[in-house]
């Protein structure tokens, strides 16, 4: 079972976890990483590393970031550029990380592929996709 952690700006991430859960019920080795205004970039990458330690069983890990360029995003790249076990996937939103609980018992790799595979249906323009402008 890959781990998955949600690491966001503020208590998005503690907001959003909860709400999944609520919506396809809890699951094991989900951890959300709020970046609060006290931490730095070193404390904030100390407590990634051990979300990251606490859900990689040998399945990998797929860190949900809210936005790319942020400190979530670059505490995880500086971190784990390096391994292929560990993936980074940016803009994180609820249909995300749905997808991504439904599929937790695959690799971190094969959670990453599928979700990539659906990018374009995760975020929808819905008045184009009912052809009403």
């Amino acid at each position: 079972m890959a781990g998955i952690i949600i690491a966001t700006h503020y208590t998005f991430a503690d907001n959003l976890k909860e709400t999944v859960f609520m919506t396809v019920g809890r699951k094991e080795k989900v951890i959300s990483l709020s970046l609060l205004k006290s931490d730095t970039m070193e404390t904030f990458s100390e407590k990634l590393k051990d979300a990251v330690d606490k859900t990689d069983d040998g399945r990998g890990v797929v860190i949900m970031a809210d936005m790319f360029g942020g400190t979530p995003m670059n505490a995880a790249f500086t971190l784990y550029s390096a391994n292929p076990a560990v993936k980074i996937i940016t803009g994180v939103n609820m249909p995300m990380v749905v997808e991504a609980m439904n599929h937790i018992d695959k690799t971190s790799a094969e959670i990453t592929e599928m979700i990539m595979s659906k990018k374009d249906r995760l975020i929808i323009d819905v008045k184009t996709m009912m052809g009403k402008r």
